[in-house]
């Protein structure tokens, strides 16, 4: 049966043993010599020991007219600790932002429960469709029935109050999320389910 070949990464890590075990410099042609003894073709020996070199886990310094290699436990291990540790810190960053970001969506999720948004929206819409609605009964029965104008322009300042009301709320959660937890306007709008012409209530009775 055909014995398979080595891979490149069982290649590297022979080519290292022999740094690590024999602990001293080689050039290239010593270090092409001592792996194909191991059972590395000799013609992958230069690629494997650059990438070596490449990866910062074989050093190489030119002496004289020549390149030599080395590359000692101890100093591989302290590379792989700085590693380690580096992974490490940037976990830990990691970990911290997505705990802000956290903490940030459960304070948004609390003001949107807090404020009960679609609630008061759907509500200010109610009390402003009913002041129209007011307002054209104003206009109808003006000229047969005082005492229900009366009535009804009274109902209509109650709900003209409680409409600002609202209004007044939603302004202040606009402004709590703008100041306290600098979002922009336009996505607090956004949030809040308002555009531009959200404002305060202009009412005028037809009749006085």
């Amino acid at each position: 049966k055909k014995k398979k070949g080595l891979s490149a990464e069982e290649k590297r890590q022979i080519i290292l043993d022999i740094y690590h075990s024999q602990k001293e410099p080689f050039n290239l042609k010593e270090i092409e010599n001592l792996a194909s003894k191991r059972g590395v073709v000799q013609q992958t020996i230069k690629d494997q020991n650059q990438s070596l070199v490449d990866d910062s886990l074989v050093h190489c310094d030119k002496i004289g007219s020549s390149n030599f290699f080395w590359s000692f436990p101890i100093q591989a291990y302290h590379e792989n600790a700085l590693k380690v540790t580096a992974l490490e810190e940037s976990i830990k960053s990691a970990k911290s932002n997505c705990e802000t970001e956290e903490v940030k969506i459960k304070e948004l999720q609390a003001v949107r429960c807090a404020t009960d948004r679609a609630s008061k929206l759907e509500k200010l819409k109610r009390l402003r469709d009913e002041l129209h609605e007011v307002d054209v009964q104003i206009s109808k029965r003006s000229a047969n029935d005082p005492e229900e104008v009366k009535r009804i322009t009274s109902q209509a300042e109650i709900n003209h109050q409680s409409a600002d009301r609202w209004t007044e709320n939603i302004w202040s959660v606009k402004k709590y999320l703008c100041k306290k937890k600098g979002m922009a306007g336009k996505e607090v709008d956004r949030l809040l389910g308002i555009d531009g012409s959200f404002d305060y209530l202009s009412y005028i009775p037809s009749v006085k």
